[in-house]
């Protein structure tokens, strides 16, 4: 594959989505979209716990794509009466860099802790 990050990703296939959706996400710069389509919701569901152990990705969602198309008459409406099974199933969210995560997290560590000076004239009170 190439060196330069890709700005979005979009996976649909007839296979099992989560390698090809894991191994591509690597391509795809922080902070942009990526969707996966599938027929069936199991295999997508898969690919979230998979994304949601790896990291590296926020905003994961799970959603159905069937649409109801209402028949609309003078004074009545119903749902059309042929109407398709299903639709598939969508997965998306937004890639974040794993080392950010881990930097912030430090860095709200250090920040609960209170300066120096502060515990002094805080002792100073007590006493």
């Amino acid at each position: 594959m190439c060196e330069t990050f890709c700005c979005r990703l979009i996976v649909a296939s007839r296979f099992h989505p989560a390698p090809l959706l894991v191994s591509l996400l690597e391509f795809v710069a922080p902070s942009r979209p990526f969707v996966a389509y599938c027929q069936y919701k199991e295999p997508l569901l898969e690919c979230y716990t998979k994304l949601r152990e790896k990291g590296g990705v926020v905003n994961l969602k799970l959603s159905e794509t069937w649409l109801r198309n209402y028949q609309v008459l003078p004074e009545r409406s119903h749902p059309k009466l042929m109407m398709s099974g299903g639709g598939g199933y969508l997965l998306s969210g937004i890639t974040v860099v794993n080392e950010s995560v881990k930097s912030d997290a430090s860095h709200v560590e250090a920040q609960t802790e209170e300066p120096t000076s502060k515990k002094r004239r805080l002792q100073e009170l007590h006493c």
